[in-house]
């Protein structure tokens, strides 16, 4: 009788995930039926699989089976049901007690169907509807095809209003707050024309008159227009009168699938009311002020100054074509962009803590059953990033993206709300903010408002709801917009404020741009190197003023394109009487190849512009690249010095190259087996790597990358929490994601993993039971099993593996301690001098050997023997280590840098007692180093 279900994500009920995919799931398992099963006793079947359903929590009857034999047919009386069951009750989520409706809205009381609150994006966009020349009113309009019968298309619309309530919405205010009626029982305000010309043409006229009109308070502003030709050759043009208080990007993408369901006859997409966003927003609202006020502890505001003497609601508004950053594979545009803005902020403020708004969907972590939200959920939500390494993009992307990770839950909370009760502001400061935005929307026609872009695959079919009306900024918005997206040259930065703005007390003549956007913003197509002027610091030219004319912009202080490209000189001359600064440099783009020839004439160029001489060139510390090599072979040739004694090795970097080691190390000799066996005993390895325990994890680690993979291991963390005593609880965290370029980060990894290890367990059992099921189902029905990763179908992490782990851990933890000891500045005996490194890695190569001798007399072929993958991996990660102590013998300097220190002076002395020859070469390097700067008698 049932037929098998498809995927949920094809019949339109993802939202339900969490209960119907556990319902069919179980349902097939416990009846063991085919997708046809006539000799099955219908009635008890049905019976049946009502009481599950019932018992997971889902509305379903047996007269629904039998009239919806398909069980993706029954999913969506499921859905409709389910969604209908968590709705509020009407008017709980305002109090109402004071509020005179039948005074404020247009139609009776008993056509009132629910009072909500609205969002702070809500609120803004009603000022805006409501001024004489209302701004962020549209028509979102589409040719309906000819074969679309005039009465299937009315039908259509009065359907559109009835389940859509955001369209029957009237906005009030009561004490100062805007408030949303939804009304029912009111017919759909449809306008028909008839076309005589092309409906398109003769309906722009009535779109421009319509949306002139401002919003009145009370009642009705959603209408559609219709000019329809009784020429059956030609389409019809329907306008859907909207303002931006009623849609945004993502529920004007659920008015376009709505509308393409109804006239295609096909079943509606399952939609949530805003009564239910607004009911969850407020569910959460005491976790979330927790969460904003930790955030937002302690924190400034940047300043905006208004100017008196200029005039306002006057947007200033600038476009301008940048180089986008390289791509990270772990970020996004977005991200990205936010990082840049944040950094040139940090600049021009000289502040390491900023704080901005960010414009946010408002539904990224929104539950099951609470997707397709049918109004603008669009919000504003502040941000706080502390700048600890301001050239390091990388570090600022990577905070910037896990504070979004953090925020995605409490993205509901007005920022109004936040700034009053989460920080002492003052009032007058909090609307003055810099506000970012990174808008994806592939459609030419979408404003600032967008969210979900659609593909290309779903343009080309269905309906498609264009917009029509201007757009941009409104007039009354305060603060500044940060507005970018991608362009084919990069990204298009499209800043605005208003007129009066300015980020310093004294205002210049901001004839077409404010003056951050001159800080943002750069013309000029390729950077110069700018030579150190008087009054000055080196490499850092004085802000240029945005004013009339072309005048000269190239020597902005930080750019937007210099906040990815900024480097940092450092003088490493450390002494009392010397102070180490950091100076940028603007360095040229290297748009040729990077070979070592091309690197190495930057280089010099730069130094001569600089005037270093050879006199005052100190060394180089590159990381292990070959072109690094020949960089520095040319540097030497022409300011004539030894190019190994100046070519030093980044140890934190070198220090990764080990750990990677232990980890994916390919050293042949490590295996420690005869020539005839080593291919083998490397696909074995292989093999271990991938399957093992530390590859299983790594995978589960790494699929954990959705805001809703997020958010299911958070509450599996919740679960585990919940079998311990009130002190034993662990803090929820968020999984630690390796990346083999970040130092320590696989030690990171594990550390966090063995730390929320039942987590980890419960997380991965749930997969693992998902796909044994679908499986099965598979089975039963000869059909293709499902794509998983390869974890999923196995026995996950056990006890033995879990030990494991932590023995790569306890391997890798030297290698943490010794990145600590030598990355940082080297002041004032602090970590991170050149005397440190003979001493870490001396440290580092007893730490391994340490860890290798219990293993030396154990034969690996003996049955009982333990696993051998540790011994070779500590084998090859000491030869890896090995090999790079050696490569200390080719520059002198840091055997010099070790005797020439009061405390280690004796360090290589005692340690190498046993080498002599090492001391006799290195003394050797040591004279030859001074001879130089030897005085000459």
């Amino acid at each position: 009788m049932l037929q098998e279900l498809p995927p949920l994500s094809s019949v339109g009920a993802s939202e339900l995930q969490s209960l119907t995919e556990h319902y069919w799931e179980t349902a097939f398992s416990k009846t063991s039926l085919e997708s046809s099963a006539p000799a099955v006793d219908s009635k008890k079947y049905a019976k049946d699989l009502t009481e599950f359903a019932n018992d997971c929590g889902l509305s379903l009857s047996v007269a629904d089976i039998f009239k919806y034999p398909v069980l993706s047919d029954l999913a969506r009386v499921v859905a409709c049901r389910a969604a209908a069951s968590h709705e509020p009750d009407p008017f709980t989520l305002v109090d109402i007690k004071n509020l005179d409706l039948t005074s404020k809205v247009r139609f009776s009381f008993e056509k009132c169907q629910d009072v909500l609150p609205v969002t702070d994006t809500q609120a803004s966009c009603i000022d805006a509807a409501l001024m004489d020349s209302p701004e962020g009113c549209y028509y979102l309009h589409t040719e309906i095809p000819s074969e679309v019968g005039l009465d299937s298309l009315v039908r259509g619309c009065e359907e559109l209003w009835s389940q859509l309530d955001i369209l029957r919405t009237a906005f009030i205010k009561n004490n100062g707050q805007y408030l949303q009626v939804i009304s029912k029982g009111i017919s759909a305000p449809i306008h028909i024309q008839e076309a005589v010309e092309d409906p398109m043409e003769q309906s722009k006229p009535i779109f421009d008159e319509r949306i002139k009109q401002p919003l009145e308070l009370g009642a009705h502003y959603c209408e559609f227009q219709i000019l329809h030709s009784g020429n059956t050759t030609k389409s019809t043009q329907l306008g859907i009168r909207v303002t931006h208080a009623h849609f945004d990007g993502v529920s004007h993408v659920l008015m376009q699938n709505c509308l393409s369901s109804l006239l295609n006859g096909a079943p509606l997409p399952s939609v949530s009311s805003m009564a239910r966003y607004m009911q969850f927003v407020q569910s959460k609202e005491d976790d979330a002020l927790a969460y904003w006020h930790s955030l937002l502890q302690g924190s400034k505001p940047l300043p905006l100054f208004e100017h008196p003497k200029e005039e306002k609601n006057r947007i200033i508004m600038s476009s301008q074509t940048v180089p986008a950053p390289k791509k990270m594979a772990e970020f996004t545009q977005a991200n990205l962009f936010t990082a840049a803005c944040t950094t040139a902020l940090g600049n021009i403020y000289q502040t390491d803590d900023i704080v901005l708004s960010l414009v946010v969907s408002g539904q990224m972590m929104l539950p099951p059953g609470l997707n397709n939200v049918t109004g603008p959920c669009l919000n504003i939500t502040p941000m706080r990033i502390s700048v600890d390494e301001p050239t390091n993009l990388e570090h600022t992307v990577a905070t910037v993206h896990q504070q979004r990770v953090d925020s995605m839950q409490y993205e509901g909370s007005t920022i109004s709300n936040i700034f009053q009760k989460c920080t002492d502001w003052q009032e007058h400061l909090r609307k003055l903010t810099y506000t970012v935005m990174f808008d994806l929307a592939e459609h030419s026609d979408m404003d600032i408002g967008s969210g979900v872009p659609q593909s290309n695959a779903e343009r080309d079919k269905g309906v498609q709801l264009s917009l029509y009306g201007p757009q941009g900024p409104f007039e009354k918005e305060e603060g500044v917009l940060l507005l970018a997206m991608p362009a084919k040259e990069g990204w298009q930065i499209l800043p605005s404020s208003q007129r009066s703005l300015s980020p310093r007390q004294a205002l210049p003549v901001p004839s077409q741009a404010t003056t951050f956007e001159s800080e943002l913003l750069e013309s000029q197509p390729e950077a110069e190197i700018v030579a150190p002027t008087e009054g000055s610091q080196a490499g850092t030219a004085a802000t240029t003023e945005a004013g009339g004319g072309d005048g000269d912009q190239a020597g902005r202080q930080l750019s937007l394109r210099q906040a990815f490209e900024a480097g940092v000189e450092v003088s490493q001359h450390a002494a009392n009487a010397i102070v180490i600064q950091d100076l940028p440099i603007n360095l040229p783009q290297l748009t040729s190849a990077h070979t070592g020839e091309a690197i190495a004439e930057t280089v010099i160029k730069t130094l001569k512009v600089y005037g270093i001489t050879c006199n005052n060139l100190g060394y180089f510390v590159l990381d292990n690249a070959a072109n690094n090599d020949t960089v520095i072979d040319a540097v030497a040739r022409a300011y004539h010095f030894n190019a190994a004694h100046r070519r030093l090795r980044c140890g934190p970097h070198t220090l990764n190259l080990i750990g990677q080691a232990i980890i994916f190390g390919a050293n042949k000799e490590a295996y420690d087996n005869v020539a005839e066996q080593l291919d083998t005993e490397k696909v074995y390895m292989q093999e271990w790597r991938k399957e093992g325990p530390l590859g299983v994890l790594v995978d589960v680690i790494n699929y954990i990358k959705t805001p809703q993979q997020y958010e299911r291991f958070r509450e599996f963390q919740y679960a585990a929490n919940a079998k311990l005593p009130a002190r034993e609880r662990l803090k929820v965290l968020k999984p630690v994601k390796p990346v083999v370029t970040r130092w320590n980060s696989y030690y990171a990894a594990f550390q966090r993993a063995t730390q929320l290890q039942a987590a980890y367990n419960s997380y991965a059992e749930y997969h693992i039971n998902r796909i044994t099921l679908d499986d099965r189902r598979a089975a039963q029905n000869n059909t293709k099993l499902s794509d998983a990763p390869s974890w999923m179908r196995s026995t996950g992490l056990t006890a033995a593996d879990w030990a494991v782990i932590t023995e790569y851990q306890d391997c890798l933890q030297p290698l943490k301690l010794a990145t600590e000891r030598l990355e940082g500045r080297g002041k004032a005996g602090k970590f991170g001098a050149i005397y440190e490194v003979i001493p870490v890695f001396e440290y580092v190569l007893s730490a391994l050997e340490a860890r290798t001798r219990p293993y030396e007399q154990v034969d690996f072929n003996y049955t009982d023997a333990p696993e051998d993958h540790l011994h070779v991996n500590l084998r090859a990660a000491w030869s890896k280590a090995n090999d790079y102590y050696n490569k200390l013998d080719n520059s002198p300097a840091y055997y010099a840098a070790v005797c020439l220190h009061p405390y280690y002076k004796y360090y290589c002395e005692n340690s190498w007692a046993d080498k002599p020859e090492w001391l006799t070469a290195a003394n050797a390097g040591f004279q030859r180093l001074w001879q130089p700067y030897k005085p000459q008698h």
